[in-house]
This record gives C-alpha cells, sequence and structure tokens, in this order.
C-alpha cells in the first residue's frame, strides 16, 4: 500500500501523472498575473486542477492531454493571500500541493556572488539566520544542471521556508533584497535561485537569442545544428530526457557549463511557463575577458528572457561589479572597468535598474562579504520601480561634462542627476577622477564639489577634454549622494 507521501511525491515513478518540482508544498505563486500549471501524463484522461481555500474552490480549470503526454491550462490571476491548497487530479490519481501562498515571486541568477549563502561567511551572518524566521519568505534552489536540449520538467528541488535550520542556506544578496521587500510590503515574498558560480553570461542565454549578437553567431549555430540533430534522434520525451546527457561524455571538455545556451537550457527554461515579478542578476566577472562584446550580450540576454516569459516589461535589476585586486598608484586601462561600462549601457532598455557596488569591493577577494548593502541597493530600485515608490534608488549618475576656465585654469565641470539633496564625499577629499588632454593620456586628478557639481583640474593637464570616474580594477572613487548611495563609474571622451 502506497503512502501518503508516495501518492503525493509528483515524480513518483509508478504515478502516471508529474509535474515540475516547483509545484510542491510550500510554493509561491505570482500574484495578480494569470497562474499557469502543466505537467506530464502517460494516460489520455482529462487533467482536472483546483485552486482551494480549505474547502472553498476560489479557481479550477481542464487540460486534455497531447500525443506527447503534455499538458498545460492556466487559472485566474489572484491577489495576494494564502495559504491555499492545488489539487491536481488525473482519474484515480491526485496529486495535492499544500500550504500555497501567493506573492510575488523573484528569480535570482547569475554566478558566484550570487550563489554565495548566508552561511558561506558573509557579514554578520550568524545574526541573520538566527533571526530569520518568516513563514511569508520562501526560497526554491534549482539544481545546478546544464543541457543541450531544455528537460520536459524540472524534476529536482523543494521549497524552503526562512527560519533559523533553512535561512543559512540561501543566496546572501537575495535574502537581504527578500527581507527588506517582504517587510516592507507585508506580501509573501519568493526567490527562485537559480545561480552557478563561475558561469558566462552566453550560457544563461538562449541559442535562439545568441545566433544574432556578435560575437556568439558562429558558436550558437554550432550549438543548434549539435541540439537538432540529438533531438531527431528520440520522438519520445522520456528517451530524449534519458539521453540529454552528452555534456559530460569523453567528447566534451569539462568546462561544458560555459557553453552557449546550456544554462538557460537546463536552469532558466523549465521556468519560463512560470509567472514571476522580477529579476535580480549579479554576473559578469566571467566575462570581463570579453568586455568589449559584453554589451550587446548583455541586453539580448534582458531582451531574450522577457521574450521567454512573454512579458515585455519585466523588471531586470543587476548589480554592478564591485572592485577587485589591489589599487594601483597609476592610471590604469582597465577590463574590469570595461566590463562595469558595458553593464552600465543596459540601462537603455526600460525597467532595468544597477545597484553600484565600486566601494564595497575586496581587493583581496572576488567575493566581498558585505551582502546586505547589495541586497539593500537591489531592494531600493525595486521599491521605486515595481512598487513605484517615491524613493532614493541610485547614486549620482554623470549628466554632463563642460570645460570651463575658473581662476584662470581650465577644468571640466560635471553635473549629475540623482543627486538626491546634494553630492557629498566619504572620506577627506575626492578620489577616484582622471582627465586627459587630446593626447588620451589620463593622469590623476584633483576634484572639489561646489554648487552640487564636481570641479576636476590637474597640474600637468593645461587643456583637459576628457574625464574618467571610478576607471580601475579597484577604485578609490568616494563620491556619493546623500542618500549614502555611490556615484556611477563613467568614462566621458570628447568627441571630435
Amino acid at each position: 500500500m502506497s503512502t501518503l507521501t508516495e501518492m503525493n511525491d509528483p515524480f513518483n515513478k509508478q504515478r502516471a501523472l508529474s509535474l515540475p518540482s516547483i509545484f510542491s508544498d510550500h510554493m509561491v505563486l505570482q500574484r495578480n498575473k494569470t497562474i499557469t500549471v502543466w505537467g506530464l501524463s502517460k494516460q489520455k484522461q482529462v487533467i482536472k486542477v483546483k485552486l482551494k481555500d480549505n474547502n472553498t474552490i476560489i479557481a479550477s480549470n481542464t487540460s486534455e492531454i497531447d500525443e506527447q503526454g503534455k499538458w498545460h491550462l492556466t487559472l485566474p490571476a489572484q491577489q495576494a493571500g494564502g495559504p491555499f491548497s492545488l489539487r491536481i487530479k488525473q482519474g484515480s490519481e491526485q496529486i495535492e500541493v499544500n500550504d500555497v501562498l501567493i506573492g510575488d515571486i523573484w528569480l535570482a541568477s547569475g554566478q558566484s556572488n550570487m550563489e554565495w549563502k548566508l552561511n558561506w561567511q558573509v557579514d554578520d551572518w550568524q545574526e541573520e539566520v538566527a533571526n530569520s524566521l518568516n513563514p511569508n519568505i520562501r526560497f526554491f534552489e534549482i539544481a545546478k544542471q546544464y543541457h543541450a536540449i531544455p528537460p520536459a520538467l524540472l524534476r529536482q528541488g523543494q521549497w524552503n521556508i526562512a527560519s533559523p535550520e533553512t535561512t543559512g542556506e540561501f543566496s546572501a544578496v537575495a535574502w537581504h533584497f527578500a527581507k527588506r521587500y517582504q517587510q516592507h510590503t507585508g506580501i509573501p515574498l519568493a526567490i527562485i535561485d537559480s545561480t552557478w558560480g563561475g558561469t558566462p553570461a552566453e550560457a544563461w542565454t538562449s541559442l535562439e537569442a545568441l545566433q544574432y549578437v556578435p560575437g556568439y553567431q558562429d558558436s550558437a549555430l554550432d550549438m543548434l545544428e549539435n541540439t537538432q540533430q540529438w533531438q531527431q534522434k528520440f520522438s519520445d520525451i522520456e528517451a530524449l530526457e534519458q539521453q540529454n546527457q552528452p555534456l559530460n561524455s569523453k567528447h566534451e571538455p569539462t568546462s561544458y557549463k560555459w557553453k552557449p545556451g546550456v544554462l538557460f537550457n537546463g536552469m532558466i527554461h523549465p521556468l519560463i511557463h512560470f509567472p514571476i515579478n522580477g529579476v535580480i542578476w549579479y554576473q559578469g566577472e566571467n566575462n570581463v575577458g570579453a568586455n568589449a562584446i559584453y554589451s550587446d550580450l548583455f541586453k539580448a540576454l534582458i531582451k531574450d528572457w522577457r521574450a521567454q516569459w512573454q512579458t515585455p516589461d519585466l523588471p531586470f535589476l543587476f548589480v554592478q561589479l564591485a572592485s577587485y585586486l589591489q589599487q594601483k598608484n597609476h592610471v590604469q586601462n582597465s577590463d574590469w572597468a570595461r566590463l562595469r561600462e558595458a553593464q552600465a549601457s543596459a540601462l537603455t532598455l526600460p525597467y532595468t535598474g544597477m545597484a553600484v557596488t565600486i566601494d564595497i569591493g575586496d581587493a583581496n577577494d572576488i567575493h566581498p562579504r558585505n551582502k546586505a548593502e547589495v541586497g539593500e541597493r537591489l531592494w531600493r530600485i525595486a521599491q521605486h520601480m515595481v512598487l513605484q515608490e517615491n524613493v532614493s534608488y541610485s547614486g549620482p549618475v554623470m549628466q554632463q561634462v563642460q570645460p570651463q576656465k575658473i581662476a584662470g585654469k581650465n577644468v571640466l565641470v560635471v553635473s549629475y542627476k540623482h543627486i538626491d539633496g546634494g553630492l557629498q564625499v566619504k572620506g577627506d577629499q575626492l578620489a577616484g577622477f582622471a582627465i586627459a588632454s587630446t593626447d588620451g593620456k589620463f593622469v590623476h586628478a584633483q576634484a572639489t564639489i561646489q554648487d552640487n557639481k564636481v570641479i576636476v583640474s590637474a597640474p600637468k593637464i593645461k587643456q583637459p577634454v576628457s574625464l574618467r570616474y571610478g576607471w580601475a580594477d579597484n577604485s578609490p572613487a568616494n563620491l556619493y549622494n546623500l542618500a549614502g548611495l555611490p556615484a556611477l563609474p563613467f568614462c566621458y571622451i570628447q568627441e571630435d
């Protein structure tokens, strides 16, 4: 006789009916968006789904099974609340998902700085974990997997409720974001963690999108050709999934998780029918060496995910890389600075926001431990963009650079937006500025704040025309607004 656990296990091999693992106890559904439920079945009987509040049915629908054994249906959008139950029935088989909340869901993705967990010794992690009990914050971690072809269903993972027993294993950045979000709104807040350290952005982008991205077209087309040949070998979904493991064969390098599209296939595509409220993203370290083509790649990734979720206004909030490596006495021509600039270029897309972290890096560790401030800055952007609240969410952003003569000296005057009451320096004097004349050779500059503008000059530069701020692997940049948010690094080159 089967136990209750076996009967409710959506992946019990004896069952005909199966669901993605994200449909399991303690799950969260996105409020105010149509709910989609889907799965596989070995039988042709109609699928019946009911969303219940105790014994009251608040939504229901049915679905037929297609020739490949797939099914899907939708339920009307619901307001925040719960707990509810979700009942999926086919003939005599039934799966019941309990303790279902409806609230806001955010996808946290990227590489190791987003993956980094609270109990991996981030700042003040023990106090955070000890005080983390909150049944209205829930996390679902996607198992690390890379595939040539997207699997039919997400088959691993479970929901965890925030508590001292579980929170240590949560993404630290995502936890600090979630905590502030839930405490402020009072509604259930869920994080889907889909991260993998040491991975580049092209692995998280679909091959269909990459074939139009300069620098990735050939590799994407090669991968597409290989996967099409693979798919033609297997017409049955289960047979295809069983064989969808060419990634660890002797013919492939151990770094296959870096290949174009494979993380998208394994860790993003299985989620695209699951409505979310937005994305928080922290990645870029593994693309520093390819910074010249990262701008097109990153913008393509954002557009790709929005197209996959069929949500063109999906909020996409991301973290600009923190300072790293030792500070240099000379002015650098920095690949890290170029990557940050490429990241910032994505702000030209609507519904994007960037958390600047150049001031909270670690010269000796690519994984700075101050994750609380990162989560706080992402939350401020969400508060402004998603909740549409009037809050300070950005540090000063360069608006204009003008050459002027002050007290007989040629200087550059920088105007900013997002000064939020004024500019301030943290420290004895402004740092992180460099200027150049027409020869393009930058030198460290002196900078002062006057009337909420920055005046920049250098004794060696008689006719300055170009200006950089925070342009280094690890910059001493220390300009902030009165809201305490750091200024965005930039490079201004005067056009001919």
